[in-house]
């Protein structure tokens, strides 16, 4: 997501892009980046949760947006099953992410 709305970047190249260098290696090194990326999202959304306070509600950072955005272009772009992905994060963070 652009940091203004003057600012259009398009993701899907860097996707696409980001997907044709990680085919050039084993699985393994995308397994560790999916892996890393989940670790990522759980810890921003932990303390999002824990900086907000009791009875309040906790939307999802910015950078977290970004990046189910670009777990879900991923996803779609390198055919790989929402499965893969929901090893690292829960299903319900994607199910949430995409009601907003």
């Amino acid at each position: 997501m652009p940091k203004s709305k003057k600012e259009e970047i398009d993701c899907v190249p860097f996707v696409v892009g980001l997907i044709t260098l990680l085919n050039q290696f084993h699985e393994n090194n995308t397994k560790k980046l999916l892996a890393l990326i989940g670790q990522y999202i759980r810890i921003y959304i932990f303390y999002a949760i824990e900086s907000a306070g009791k009875n309040q509600p906790v939307g999802f950072p910015p950078e977290v947006q970004s990046m189910l955005l670009f777990l879900e272009l991923f996803c779609r772009y390198s055919q790989t099953p929402r499965e893969v992905i929901e090893e690292h994060i829960p299903s319900y963070i994607f199910s949430d992410y995409n009601q907003k």
